[in-house]
């Protein structure tokens, strides 16, 4: 497999034989950072909403239509007049430049080093922000420590 992306990076399908076939990466290590990297791609609703596009209460509306429809986001916000084909072909755009490559997701979850990354052919750029882990328990805040120095009173006799 030697083509490339039209752009001169790897594929995500590339990336991801060339890891398994060097067996520096698992099948079960490639879909965590295909996780990883779907929880990092901004959505387009909120993309829509940084635009000034969208409303927050719009992008509620279109969600539950949705939700109701199983339709594509873009198509139910389209079919209710709220974006026009090309905003969301913009907006689809712009999400498509956001998401992170398979490489740099396999080297955010510690499955491949930059090196690797390197030698596969991929340019390792970092990620700046991780994507939020899911919540499994609501953290604790650490109870604040008594300041008061208890004074012992020593009686005279």
């Amino acid at each position: 497999m030697n083509e490339q992306h039209p752009i001169g990076r790897l594929t995500d399908l590339e990336i991801a034989l060339r890891v398994i076939d060097r067996t520096w990466a698992s099948t079960a290590d490639v879909r965590q950072a295909i996780e990883w990297q779907r929880r990092g791609t901004p959505q387009i609703g909120k993309l829509a909403m940084l635009d000034g596009k969208l409303t927050m209460a719009q992008v509620f509306e279109i969600l539950g239509e949705q939700a109701m429809t199983g339709g594509l986001f873009g198509e139910v916000a389209i079919e209710g007049g709220f974006l026009s084909a090309d905003d969301v072909r913009e907006l689809l755009q712009r999400q498509s430049l956001l998401v992170p490559n398979l490489s740099d997701a396999l080297v955010a979850t510690g499955k491949l080093t930059p090196q690797q990354a390197c030698d596969l052919g991929v340019v390792h750029e970092p990620v700046v922000a991780k994507p939020a882990a899911p919540k499994s328990k609501r953290a604790r805040r650490p109870k604040p420590r008594n300041k008061r120095v208890k004074e012992k009173v020593h009686g005279t006799g």
